[in-house]
């Protein structure tokens, strides 16, 4: 008894004694970095010859984590061999691991995360999809719109739509899209992303365990939706009021997103938070809701703007700003647009040069919050609709977030904006037609 209690208590110790991990090495720090998921497959032949017994039996799995840019780096671990007795208890050792492991992991296995590469298409950001495996299509990125949206006719721009889908059951709408109002049939079929990679690359839906992707409602825009100045959105909106149409978010289980329109030009969507504990400049999202907002948009307060060198405080009346992807310059209420005309018409801001040469606003966060700025953005006034809304408003276009990364944590309620457009500039890179 003695003798096999010895050998049991080798068994178990053998691990700890003969292997010698080596830690991955991270290219800088991370927002999140999930677990890794060992695979048995990866699991390489010892290397024998000369070296006997001493020969290396590697793993070598790559682990997707996601950098403050937004891409997916490779993280590989290794193990090194000394005996053939631990070859044969490491080979055990990564069998229960990798069960345990990919079990308990749902990042690499129930499809938690998406990364859709964006393209260039005119002054936007667009993604490629099919629908019920039929396409290209594509569509706007979208932050400041809720639906995933498709053209209901044959077209060069937004691709050659035949009817695909099903009856959803939800009658027609009529929806405002660039100040122009038009018919939106909703339907629903099966989506999936062109290009993207990721554990929930076959589709959205696929967090929830369907291969292939799920039925999902979208709506076929009528044709004076899609003329410009309208367009093809996917809908980046997640939470809604109880008498509109399904979002696109809200029809999956993702609860952060990562935007990243620097370096890799790059959409991410998690069941994850993306944004790590303790991070700094986090900006608080408001809830616009109660204003008589019909969805809940990306929206924070500003501190202060500044026009051609003239600084706008805002004090304690509160300018709420949108971040809005899909449009490309500078919206704001009437009542702001208008002080800011009489301003400039009296001089106190510079007459020197045309208004709007540049502008930048500083939104209200955490350690001084983030100021982003634009350079003669195309700006335009609006009046609100919301019955409830009696402040001021920004919407934020591409001229003020080009080359910078977007994350939102839906969950939470916060955003961050890291500016790097010191090093990108926007490069057409994508064909007219599809």
């Amino acid at each position: 008894p003695i003798l096999l209690l010895l050998l049991l208590l080798l068994v178990l110790l053998a691990p700890l004694l003969l292997f010698e991990p080596q830690r991955p090495s991270l290219r800088g720090p991370m927002l999140f970095a999930p677990a890794p998921c060992f695979s048995r497959a990866s699991w390489s032949r010892a290397s024998v010859g000369r070296a006997g017994v001493r020969g290396i039996l590697r793993a070598e799995t790559p682990v997707s984590r996601l950098s403050p840019a937004g891409s997916l780096e490779d993280v590989r671990g290794a193990w090194r061999r000394r005996t053939l007795l631990s070859r044969f208890l490491l080979i055990l050792l990564s069998y229960w691991t990798t069960k345990q492991d990919c079990q308990a992991d749902p990042w690499g296995q129930d499809g938690s995360l998406v990364r859709i590469p964006l393209q260039v298409c005119d002054d936007s950001y667009c993604i490629f999809f099919n629908i019920n495996d039929a396409g290209p299509f594509r569509a706007v990125v979208d932050t400041g719109s809720p639906f995933f949206t498709v053209a209901g006719s044959c077209t060069q721009r937004w691709g050659c739509y035949k009817g695909q889908g099903s009856d959803s059951g939800l009658a027609p709408t009529y929806e405002v899209y660039a100040a122009k109002e038009g018919e939106v049939v909703w339907k629903t079929a099966r989506i999936s992303f062109l290009n993207a990679t990721g554990p929930g690359a076959a589709f959205a839906g696929a967090v929830r365990g369907v291969r292939g992707g799920i039925p999902l409602v979208f709506g076929v825009l009528s044709d004076v939706l899609v003329a410009r100045p309208g367009g093809v959105f996917l809908g980046l909106i997640k939470e809604r009021e109880d008498d509109i149409r399904p979002t696109f978010l809200g029809q999956t289980d993702f609860t952060s997103m990562q935007i990243d329109l620097s370096t890799s030009k790059s959409l991410v969507l998690s069941t994850r938070p993306l944004i790590a504990r303790g991070s700094h400049s986090l900006i608080q999202l408001q809830d616009l809701r109660v204003f008589g907002d019909p969805v809940q948009h990306y929206a924070c307060l500003a501190n202060s703007m500044t026009v051609n060198g003239y600084k706008l405080d805002f004090g304690d009346d509160p300018v709420y700003t949108i971040v809005d992807t899909g449009t490309t310059g500078l919206t704001m209420s009437r009542e702001l647009y208008e002080e800011i005309l009489f301003l400039y018409a009296s001089k106190k801001i510079s007459s020197k040069a045309r208004l709007w040469k540049k502008v930048s606003v500083s939104l209200e966060g955490t350690e001084g919050g983030v100021e982003i700025e634009a350079r003669n953005p195309i700006t335009t006034p609006v009046d609100i609709p919301w019955p409830k809304f009696r402040s001021r408003l920004l919407v934020l276009g591409l001229s003020f977030i080009e080359g910078t990364t977007i994350t939102l944590d839906l969950k939470q309620g916060y955003m961050s904006i890291v500016d790097k457009r010191q090093t990108t500039r926007l490069q057409p890179d994508m064909p007219k037609t599809i």
